[in-house]
This record gives structure tokens, sequence and C-alpha cells, in this order.
């Protein structure tokens, strides 16, 4: 990989490569768009990728003024300045003349027919689909980036979202190392958990003294416990969100997360937890050469379970520390699924810089497994669930048409039913 970009100006340079590039794709493709060849697609994506780059250019005209959203556009442009310049290459191959006069009639009959076919051979098409689909992916994230920095940076909890996700689905991994990899997609059950909780909840959570300890200590560790469907999930989002706003000023550190679900078997295992945590971590950080290794070393399967440790061993090393959020460990299946789930975690527990917090029922098998102290744990008490309901309950009851004509009532209706949910 070239060095990486140091100012927002080399970003410019970036765009106008691309433009260049773009134009001698269109270019070339338009002019033979009359051959017989599967090429339409390519000229699509082309299309896309110039449309981008032109959004980027008009984006730029003012420069990001955070510096951490700076940082995370050049991280972006110098993954698609990389696929720019296998572009390039393409594109040179398919303008290359040759002069009648230093070659034979013949061999220059010969050199214009692989000329003529080489942009239209399906690895070749293949090929540049998945460069192009890389810089578009690229350019899309550093585009969402530059446009929150206009709008003055994440105030809210959408938008809090919209950060989360944008580190965890960054762009600096290939879609070949990706789609090998088959990991699970955690940020549709993120969306879902933030979608079901009111703005306040879990806030009696994330501002007492274990979650603070948590966030502070290195090698800290954290047990949120409680009944099922006392909203462990929801919390384990809020502690997401949280984490993220308190990395904000602290690029030099990872945030991953994970979600076992009972009725997912791509979420259930040591395998695929590993594999998500991996991806989400290398979306995050400039050496992927534990990354790699790793599918060199398989690429006829999937990487086993100890495989997958140490290359995240090696690429949680990378950072200052990384927070790892794993919830509903409970939903692992009982057995050989959930053993070595916990075997895994004890790997991770062991090494230097981890923040691990995991929610579950209050079984014993994992309450033995686990270990955690007094000081390390957090049972979910129902006073503390009956105040989120009690908040969530009073801002429907003001925001709802149709109950605020009961508004005398509002505090007996908010007080029964936040007594009678008795926590869930």
């Amino acid at each position: 990989m070239s060095d990486p970009l140091s100012t927002a100006g080399s970003v410019v340079g970036v765009i106008s490569l691309g433009l260049q590039v773009t134009q001698m794709l269109l270019r070339y493709y338009t002019d033979v768009k009359d051959q017989p060849s599967d090429t339409h697609k390519t000229l699509q994506k082309v299309n896309k990728l110039k449309t981008l780059l032109n959004l980027m250019q008009a984006e730029l005209k003012p420069t990001p003024s955070d510096q951490i959203l700076t940082d995370k556009v050049i991280d972006c442009m110098e993954v698609c300045r990389e696929c720019l310049r296998e572009l390039e290459e393409a594109a040179e191959k398919f303008s290359e003349t040759s002069t009648t006069s230093k070659r034979s009639f013949r061999a220059a009959a010969r050199v214009l027919r692989r000329r003529l076919a080489y942009p239209f051979k399906r690895g070749t098409l293949i090929k540049l689909d998945e460069e192009i689909d890389d810089a578009i992916e690229c350019l899309n994230l550093a585009l969402s980036t530059l446009q929150q920095s206009k709008k003055g940076g994440i105030e809210n909890d959408v938008e809090d979202i919209k950060e989360v996700l944008a580190k965890i689905e960054a762009c600096v991994v290939s879609a070949a190392i990706r789609d090998w990899l088959a990991a699970p997609n955690v940020a549709v059950n993120f969306n879902d958990a933030c979608s079901k909780k009111h703005p306040n909840t879990g806030t009696w959570f994330v501002k007492g003294e274990a979650f603070k300890s948590w966030l502070e200590k290195p090698g800290s560790f954290l047990w949120l416990r409680g009944f099922a469907g006392c909203g462990k999930t929801v919390l384990s989002s809020t502690a997401v969100q949280y984490t993220q706003r308190h990395l904000r000023k602290s690029p030099d550190f990872g945030l991953c997360f994970f979600y076992f679900k009972f009725d997912d078997n791509t979420k259930q295992d040591a395998s695929h937890l590993l594999r998500s945590l991996i991806i989400q971590l290398s979306s995050q950080c400039s050496n992927f050469d534990a990354l790699r290794q790793l599918k060199e070393s398989h690429r006829n399967g999937p990487p086993p379970v100890p495989s997958l440790i140490d290359c995240l061993r090696r690429i949680v090393g990378a950072f200052h520390g990384v927070y790892v959020v794993m919830d509903a460990l409970d939903e692992s299946p009982v057995g050989i699924n959930r053993q070595r789930v916990l075997e895994a975690m004890d790997k991770m527990r062991a090494w230097p810089g981890i923040h691990l917090l995991v929610t579950s029922r209050e079984e014993a098998g994992i309450a033995d497994h686990l270990k955690a102290a007094s000081d390390q744990t957090v049972a979910m008490k129902n006073s503390d669930v009956n105040q989120d309901i009690a908040n969530f309950v009073a801002e429907r009851l003001h925001s709802v048409v149709e109950l605020q004509r009961l508004s005398k009532y509002h505090a007996q209706i908010k007080d029964a039913l936040s007594e009678r949910a008795r926590g869930v």
C-alpha cells in the first residue's frame, strides 16, 4: 500500500485522477458499445463512479474542519486511490496503439485483436467491476462523512447510530475479502435495537459507576444480567452509542459488537462471532496484514476458530484499546457452540487493552464461567427498568393527541403502567 494521504488537498488529487480515469473508460466503452460483450453493467458502474466523484468535488469546496472526520475521509480516499490506479492501468491497456511502421502488418493485426478482445474478457470485466465497486463504496462513506461535517457533527441519537454504522462498515476492506470471510451482518440487529428505544432509555446504566469504570479502565470486564424481556438488548445498543461518543476524540481505539440470536444460526457460534469482530475492526484500521494472511492460509474454505482467534488478537494489537459489546450470550445454544464462545471470550479477556461487555440472562452455567466480581456485574432491577418504562409512557402521553385529553390522569396512568409492567 502506498503512503497514506496526509492532507485534505491530496483528496482533490484523487478526485482529479478518478475523473480522468472514468473519462477514459467511458470514452472507450462508449466507442465500442456495439461490440458483442457484457459491458453494459460495467458502463453503468463507471457512470455511477463519475457521478460520485463530481459530488465529492462539490462537497470539498469548504474543507472539513473536524480533524477526526477529515482523517476518516483521507483514509477512505487513500483506498479509493489504489482502486483508481488499478483502473488506470486497465484503461491504458485498452488505449494502447501500435504503429505499422515498427511492426509487420500481421503483427499489428495480432496486437489490435488482443487489444480489442481484452476489455471484453469475462475475467477482465469481473476485475473491473470489483475495483469500481470498492471505489464507489469508499466514495459513498467519504461523501457521507463530509456531509456530516457540514451539519456540525453528531448531536442526537439518529446521528449517533449513523456514526456507529459508518465505523463498522467502512470501505477499507475489499469486497472480495468480505465475501470470502462471510461475516454476519450485525448492523441490522443494532438498528433494530435502536429503533425500539426511547431517547433516554438506559441512562441509569451508562451514567452509572460500573459503566464509567468499564469505559476508563484498560482490561475491563462488565456483565449486564437480567431476566428475559427486561431490555438487555436495547441497553446494549445504548452502551454501543455511548462508547462511540466516548471514543469520538480517540481514533486509535476500536469498537465492535455482536448480537447472539437463537433464531439465526449465523449468530450463535464462535466462528461467526470472531468473523464479525474481525471485519468490524479491520474496517477501522489501516493495517490488513493479519486479515490478508488469514485469507492466504485458508483460500479453499472457512478458517478454523484458532486461526480466527489469532487473527483477531493481531488486529486488536494494532489499536491502543478495543471495546467489545456482546449481547444475549444465553442465546448461543447450550453445548459445544456456547462452550467455544466462552473459551474464545476467555482468551480475549487476557489480551491487553480489551474492554469486554457481555449481556445475558442469569444462568448458572454462564455465571460460573464468567466468574465476574461484584463490581463487574450489573443486575437489571425492576426499579431501574420501571423508570425507563415511566419515561416512555410519559413521552407517549404528551405526544399522542388522543391521550392529551386525559392530562389530569397522566400521573396515575404512568404510575400504574410502570408498576404493573414489573420491569418488562
